[in-house]
Parts: structure tokens; sequence; C-alpha cells
């Protein structure tokens, strides 16, 4: 099966910014709760995370998840943005 674009996108920026903040699979697996096997398939083998997982990998490395997927520039995640029970409420 062919990788897309995107799906070596995801690959490419959370190999990037493990390295970055020297962070292995291990202690990814870890701080996440997903197994240092699955954590490897993502980073090495192209393996593409559910939206769940790819959610849960970026809180705890600090991440937009829209980056990650290539859909925008910022690296930073801010909480507000993606608080759904503020929804609606002037920031």
């Amino acid at each position: 099966m062919k990788v897309t674009e995107a799906e070596e996108m995801i690959r490419v920026r959370l190999s990037m910014v493990m390295r970055q903040k020297r962070i292995t699979p291990s202690i990814l697996a870890r701080k996440t709760g997903i197994s240092e096997s699955v954590i490897r398939g993502y980073i090495q083998e192209g393996v593409v995370p559910t939206a769940g997982r790819l959610a849960v990998i970026c809180e705890a490395l600090k991440l937009d998840i829209a980056w990650v997927c290539g859909l925008r520039a910022g690296r930073r995640i801010k909480m507000s943005d993606y608080d759904i029970s503020k929804k609606g409420e002037e920031k």
C-alpha cells in the first residue's frame, strides 16, 4: 500500500519533534499509554495513528494536531482552541 504525502508528513513531523525534544519511543509510550512498539510503528514504519491516538500523542508532545497533519504552520497547541465546553464564547 502506497503512503500518501499526508501520512508521510505525520511520520516525519512526529519523529522530528521527538528527536528535537529528545523523547524516545519509550518515554512517549509512558506519557501516552500507547505501547512502545505502536509508537515505533508510527515514526519508523509510517503506520498512521487513529485520530484519537494522534490527539493523545500531540497533547503529550505539546503539538498542534493541525500542524502535525500539515494543515497549519504553527507548532504549539492552545488548549482553548480545542475546548469544546467554551464553544461559542468570546475569547
